[in-house]
């Protein structure tokens, strides 16, 4: 699975599987595409290259499916930052 941005990759190369009951930590500087690895497999962004799936559901084609299955909390979530949580 691959990402990229304009000229620059943000995430190349990415293969993984993890088990039902397994943990995995993404451990990495800033700007090592830890983020955009995530919000690919949320399908809160589509890989540039390769294809990925969670439990069996295709990231694009089940991506309705995907998003039951997974959840993504970032720190940025890039909108109405100027709302307060109770707005």
């Amino acid at each position: 699975m691959a990402h990229r941005f304009g000229r620059r990759w943000a995430v190349r190369g990415v293969s993984l599987s993890v088990a039902r009951g397994e943990v995995l930590a993404l451990i990495g500087h800033n700007g090592s595409g830890k983020s955009t690895l995530l919000r690919i497999v949320a399908t809160a962004l589509r890989a540039t290259r390769g294809a990925g799936s969670v439990c069996g559901a295709d990231l694009v084609r089940d991506a309705v499916a995907v998003r039951g299955m997974v959840a993504l909390l970032s720190t940025d979530p890039g909108v109405y930052g100027d709302l307060t949580a109770l707005e």
